[in-house]
């Protein structure tokens, strides 16, 4: 009995070894650093790319097949959709943007606010000159007031010492905290003061309801109204200007020329005061200056009035055409009575006569293009 179990167990090993025989004999030889036609052994594939090469990527796509927008990404200062803003000073109402793209409420304005400065020439200016001043305001934060919130300035102009208000002024705003006061009124030499006041004007404004209505700052700047005076046209007939200044009687002047039929009236500075004159036009006047003609310059004047010894005596040359002014009246021939002289810029002969004669003469006068004409007349002095 046992040798059958041992030749039994035999057998089995016999049969095992030869299996492994067969086995080895079709497993292919490794390779040899010495044979190089051995085929090499591929590499083993990773998990991640037998799953990249066995499962495709599913399409991006909605329920009807259209290509999805791509997600909003916060932080990258675009603003997408579904968002409010993305990054700073992209809140329409002034809030700032969180760090979730969504705009906080706009600040309210602080109560404690003041006004920042002055900027102009309302320190010392000139009767001709306009008053120019701006204001800007500013919160405790120092940061700008803006118009919006409810913020608005009322100049008063008092003279000194402030015993009445001369003038009430509205400021406009400007932008970025800054009112400007612009009035038309000319002042009287003098000293002057303004009172600015900064103030909460607007009901249910935000500045209305952190600060109440009223509440408001003052300042007050002093400045001196020199007296002065501008012509614009430089008494030029044939130019319409307007005049600036202060009349020797005290009245404040702010005036164009006019035309009363063929007459020019305008105010002309005389040093520094501005003084009314009136000039007959030769071809007419239309608003507010002369009219000109292409007619060529000639004295008109041929005949003039008998004068008498002892007495006080004026008469005029006239001339026409040319180009206004005409000047440089002389006498250019022959001589005028004893006592008697011609005024070079108005043409007048003017003095007393000391004797009795009877004379010749010719006269020159001269238009701004340098163009001379003459004429002669007779002057004949009488005895008393």
């Amino acid at each position: 009995m046992m040798g059958k179990a041992v030749f039994a167990l035999s057998i089995a090993l016999i049969l095992i070894l030869a299996g492994c025989a067969s086995f080895e004999q079709n497993v292919p030889p490794a390779p040899s650093p010495h044979n190089n036609a051995s085929a090499p052994i591929p590499p083993k594939k990773t998990g991640e790319q037998i799953l990249n090469s066995t499962i495709a990527p599913p399409p991006h796509a909605g329920g009807n097949g259209t290509a999805l927008p791509p997600l909003a990404v916060c932080g990258n200062g675009i603003v997408e959709a579904g968002e409010a803003c993305d990054g700073n000073g992209t809140c329409p109402s002034g809030g700032a943007c969180g760090n979730d793209c969504i705009c906080a409420p706009a600040p309210m304005p602080k109560c404690n606010f003041s006004i920042a400065g002055f900027n102009g020439n309302a320190a010392e200016y000139g009767t001709a000159e306009p008053i120019n001043l701006t204001v800007a305001g500013v919160n405790e934060d120092r940061t700008p007031l803006a118009q919006k919130d409810g913020y608005a300035v009322v100049a008063y102009i008092y003279d000194v010492p402030p015993t009445r208000a001369v003038a009430a002024l509205d400021g406009e705003y400007v932008g970025s905290g800054a009112w400007q006061l612009k009035p038309n009124a000319l002042l009287a030499p003098g000293r002057y003061s303004w009172r600015i006041l900064l103030m909460c004007a607007k009901q249910n404004s935000p500045c209305d309801i952190a600060c109440g209505a009223g509440r408001q700052v003052e300042q007050t700047l002093q400045f001196t109204v020199k007296q002065t005076c501008t012509d614009s046209d430089g008494y030029d007939i044939y130019t319409k200007g307007t005049t600036l200044g202060i009349s020797q009687n005290g009245t404040i002047v702010s005036q164009a020329d006019s035309c009363s039929g063929s007459v020019l009236s305008e105010y002309v500075c005389n040093g520094k005061w501005a003084k009314l004159e009136t000039t007959a036009c030769d071809y007419g006047c239309q608003d507010g200056a002369c009219q000109k003609s292409n007619a060529p310059l000639k004295v008109t004047t041929t005949w003039l009035p008998n004068a008498q010894v002892g007495k006080d005596y004026s008469a005029f040359f006239y001339a026409r055409g040319g180009l206004q002014p005409r000047t440089n009246w002389r006498v250019s021939g022959g001589r005028l009575p004893v006592g008697l002289a011609l005024n070079p810029d108005t043409g007048e002969i003017k003095g007393v006569p000391l004797f009795a004669e009877t004379e010749d003469f010719t006269v020159s006068v001269e238009d701004a293009n340098g163009t001379v004409a003459s004429g002669s007349a007779r002057l004949e002095v009488t005895a008393q």
